[in-house]
């Protein structure tokens, strides 16, 4: 999809920032005090262009693997500025995607992801991704799983991420736990991971 605007850019930015997935529109719309008009438009504009899904309730949303793509072509492109003096939150916000970028040897400026081949590679790439969201979204060494495969996207198929994680806890360096996982959603729960005895992992910890 193209970006035609600043704010849908900045938009998808709050939205990545504050988790990407099952999202209350109130909360985007907070981070644009006195501009709800301008990001319900935007919204709209990125629902419709797939760049964000709405839940069936109408009332969160979530960041879409073209919505991430979006986001990172538009944060290159030339025209892009931010037109006004922007807050901290929006400053972390894109030093956040900054880091996040380099940790997963994204390069934004061309949307080119990096395959992963090998379970060592895996390895690597998942315990960085797994330090970093633990660290930066305080999660107490337990890491929703589905956070790390969108971390991964598309630089992972979803049968050798699987494995490869199961093999991760076979070999003692992460354990993954079942139990509750609030604002449950049929997405999480698919971007999640089913052991080979049936039964549903949401978080990873690492040992």
């Amino acid at each position: 999809m193209s970006m035609t605007t600043n704010f849908e850019i900045r938009f998808l930015l709050v939205l990545w920032d504050l988790g990407g997935t099952s999202v209350l529109k109130g909360k985007v719309n907070d981070r644009f005090s006195g501009k709800t008009k301008d990001a319900n438009a935007a919204r709209e504009a990125l629902v419709q262009g797939g760049a964000i899904e709405l839940s069936e309730d109408g009332k969160r949303l979530t960041l879409t693997d073209a919505g991430k793509k979006a986001l990172g072509d538009g944060l290159a492109q030339d025209g892009f500025v931010f037109k006004a003096q922007i807050g901290a939150k929006m400053a972390n916000a894109l030093l956040k995607w900054m880091r996040s970028a380099g940790a997963s040897r994204t390069v934004v400026a061309k949307s080119e992801v990096v395959a992963i081949g090998s379970y060592e590679a895996f390895k690597v790439v998942v315990l960085e991704v797994f330090d970093r969201l633990n660290r930066d979204f305080k999660f107490d060494n337990l890491v929703p799983i589905y956070r790390i495969r969108q971390e991964l996207g598309e630089r992972v198929s979803r049968d050798n991420f699987d494995t490869w994680l199961l093999e991760l806890q076979a070999n003692d360096a992460v354990q993954l736990i079942g139990g509750e996982m609030p604002e449950l959603t049929p997405a999480i729960a698919q971007d999640s991971i089913q052991t080979t005895l049936g039964s549903v992992r949401y978080y990873a910890k690492r040992i």
